[in-house]
């Protein structure tokens, strides 16, 4: 087996030169018009499978084309021999074998359109009727006859389970379309007509914009199908578009690019061209976690980034070496005992008060009632259990009074006056509110909370909630599943961190030690699609009436974005 890296090399207008490459590891290479070849040759003078390379290694090849023939070195041939340096000519394409420009391929092949004419056309596949003196057109019926009977009437009629619909399939269906793979009518809804996105909308109603169309008067947003980019009838190939050039060909710095006026920085390599990561972050703790504005992506080059997570915590203090002190003595925590992630294995669940904290922060208050807790969240609702306690225990004796020579011996059976119960609530209160003072304020909430005294009479307070952002990359996915082979501290220096505003996240430089572009030799090879979604949650929704209307009204090779952009899009 060899490793190919295919260039296909466009001339557009102004001397624009556009180039498309991938990467196929394979002995056989495959050059014709059918969707399902290795080298897509959109030429109608050209067969659905033209020719064959067989490829043992880059001194070993072997060209094979047993109907027509192509012309090697300007020769017609139907075998021959290759070599690094010849060049193939098939149409108005030519394709040259150079030797390896770099250490992760065997052999470099370059593909480039020629400008095309008649001559040209008719020289390169000179017809059977010139060397048989017979009648070209009289063939010519035959064959258009014997397709219309073979290709159409009898797949109609029906009369032959020899001949049926499936002489009419391009190729072989996705995994994801194949339960329908019989009702052709899901999605060609009208007889010789592409597929229009109203059949694909159908089915794909959550879909949604990549970028909102009000602000970019993209036509590859505002004008392309569908099935520009998701081609079926290929198998599980090219249904997602992972050639990371297709994004790059809009987000990049060059003048006159679509995003030259936006404020989107390039990102058209992941080792070599991209933006440092931005988490959302929260900047403002008074503002109610719910609240948009309170949020903002920052870029973790920004030295003064910080997390205003409403609570007070050192990830440094709990990951020490040497243990915490809990009420069961010295423990040694661990990421995942806090940090545990879900069953999708993308994000870590929320940490829980009482499944992760209880254990040793406790929040017991009284000494003589050590199984008494307070409850977490509410001030009102710890007040008022702090009432009803004290209140208890006043009614019951248990508290002496506030002026002893006020105490009257009572007999049995004997009520409480309405001045003894008076004296009583009011000791109640006095001391429900001291012990709330020095739980909230002195040595409980405080270890963990920003508390702030709002007002005096009754005491109230103001604590921030607590909220850390669930998921730090709104624009981008990361999968903690797929990194369960490091360490914590691999990315995350939490065993340094002393506060919680520190942003613990890793930079693209860390990211950078595995992880390179789709072509960067010995790094895990990454291309757009790794980290994002082309259809982006936060725009609109992709059933854009306007559009479907437009596209109805205007067929779709008239489509002024589609004469510019779909050679780039047939094959990468």
């Amino acid at each position: 087996m060899m490793l190919l890296h295919i260039r296909e090399i466009q001339r557009k207008r102004k001397g624009v030169i556009v180039q498309h490459e991938k990467a196929v590891t394979t002995d056989l290479v495959t050059l014709g018009r059918g969707t399902d070849q290795t080298i897509f040759i959109p030429n109608l003078w050209v067969s659905y499978q033209h020719a064959q390379i067989v490829a043992k290694s880059p001194k070993k090849m072997r060209l094979e084309s047993i109907h027509t023939g192509v012309y090697v070195n300007g020769e017609l041939k139907h075998k021959a021999a290759l070599s690094i340096g010849d060049v193939i000519r098939i149409g108005n394409h030519e394709i040259c074998l150079l030797a390896a420009d770099a250490d992760d391929h065997d052999l470099l092949m370059t593909i480039e359109t020629l400008p095309e004419s008649d001559n040209d056309a008719l020289q390169t596949l000179p017809t059977i009727a010139t060397t048989t003196h017979t009648n070209k057109r009289g063939w010519s019926w035959v064959g258009f006859c014997s397709m219309v009977l073979v290709c159409l009437v009898l797949p109609l009629v029906g009369t032959s389970d020899a001949v049926k619909d499936n002489i009419w399939n391009t190729g072989e269906i996705s995994p994801a379309h194949r339960y329908f793979a019989e009702d052709c009518t899901r999605c060609h809804q009208t007889p010789f007509q592409p597929v229009q996105d109203v059949a694909c909308i159908g089915c794909h109603q959550s879909i949604n914009h990549h970028a909102n169309p009000e602000d970019f008067h993209l036509s590859a947003i505002t004008e392309l199908r569908c099935a520009s980019c998701h081609k079926e009838h290929n198998g599980a190939h090219y249904m997602i578009r992972e050639h990371q050039t297709f994004c790059a060909s809009c987000h990049r710095n060059d003048p006159g690019s679509a995003l030259a006026d936006s404020p989107l920085q390039a990102a058209t390599d992941f080792a070599t061209d991209h933006p440092e990561f931005k988490p959302l972050i929260r900047q403002d703790d008074r503002l109610p976690a719910n609240d948009p504005t309170a949020w903002q992506r920052v870029s973790l080059s920004d030295a003064q980034r910080q997390h205003a997570s409403g609570l007070t915590f050192s990830h440094a203090q709990h990951l020490a070496a040497k243990g915490i002190v809990s009420p069961t003595g010295s423990k040694q925590l661990a990421c995942h005992d806090c940090h545990q992630i879900n069953a999708g294995g993308d994000y870590f669940q929320p940490i829980n008060m009482e499944q992760h904290c209880r254990s040793c922060h406790q929040m017991d208050f009284d000494p003589e009632a050590p199984g008494r807790l307070l409850q977490h969240g509410q001030l009102d609702a710890v007040k008022q259990v702090l009432l009803e306690y004290y209140t208890y225990k006043q009614m019951q004796n248990s508290l002496g009074q506030v002026n002893p020579s006020a105490a009257k011996r009572r007999r049995p059976g004997q009520s409480l006056t309405r001045k003894e119960i008076k004296v009583s609530l009011d000791n109640a209160h006095k001391n429900a509110e001291a012990m709330a003072i020095d739980v909230i304020e002195v040595r409980t909430c405080t270890t963990c909370h920003q508390v702030t005294r709002i007002a005096e009479q009754p005491v109230q307070w103001h604590i921030p909630e607590v909220r850390s952002s669930r998921q730090w990359f709104t624009k981008s996915q990361f999968a903690h599943r797929k990194h369960q082979h490091m360490a914590c501290t691999d990315c995350h220096a939490a065993t340094t961190s002393k506060h919680s505003s520190d942003v613990l996240l890793p930079g693209i430089a860390q990211c950078r030690t595995c992880h390179g572009g789709q072509f960067t030799p010995g790094k895990l090879p990454s291309g757009c699609i790794t980290c994002h979604d082309f259809h982006q949650k936060q725009q609109t929704r992709y059933t854009d009436q306007n559009k479907i209307d437009a596209q109805k009204r205007a067929p779709y090779e008239s489509l002024p974005a589609v004469k510019s952009v779909r050679k780039m899009m047939k094959h990468e």
